[in-house]
């Protein structure tokens, strides 16, 4: 049996618009990293931040060919959303600049085994700190 790759996002996000976003993902096989990657950017709300970081990471398992994989996120919203229990509403939805961010969002639903969990912030403090850390330093960093 192969187990299931499993991909943590996490975004940190300042309503006061002096630091931007930092964005970060971890990806772990079996209880060990394989990879990790973060980046800041700019978003206009929390979700919209946790949005554009499960975005980043579909891009990457994506590239490396990954069709099974488990997302975890602490954004509930986020989860309920992948897992058609809700809808973006309206307000979100003008969030969104560019038509491509959308159409791979959306498109993630191609993926037969990919699926999205919640779990508490707690329990995602590492991948919480590489965040926080691409938006308080400005860093970029692909491992």
């Amino acid at each position: 049996m192969v187990q299931m790759l499993e991909c943590w996002i996490d975004a940190s996000w300042v309503h006061n618009g002096q630091q931007g976003t930092g964005m970060a993902f971890a990806i772990f096989h079996a209880g060990t990293l394989v990879r990790y990657q973060l980046e800041p950017t700019e978003s206009t709300s929390p979700f919209h931040a946790e949005l554009k970081t499960l975005i980043m990471a579909i891009h990457e398992l994506a590239r490396m060919g990954i069709t099974d994989c488990c997302f975890y996120t602490d954004c509930k919203e986020l989860q309920q959303l992948i897992n058609d229990e809700t809808c973006i509403s309206t307000v979100e939805w003008q969030t969104f600049h560019d038509e491509n961010d959308i159409v791979v969002f959306w498109n993630c639903n191609k993926y037969q085994n990919w699926y999205c969990a919640h779990i508490s912030r707690e329990g995602n403090f590492f991948v919480d700190g590489l965040a926080r850390y691409a938006m308080i330093r400005n860093v970029q960093l692909h491992v």
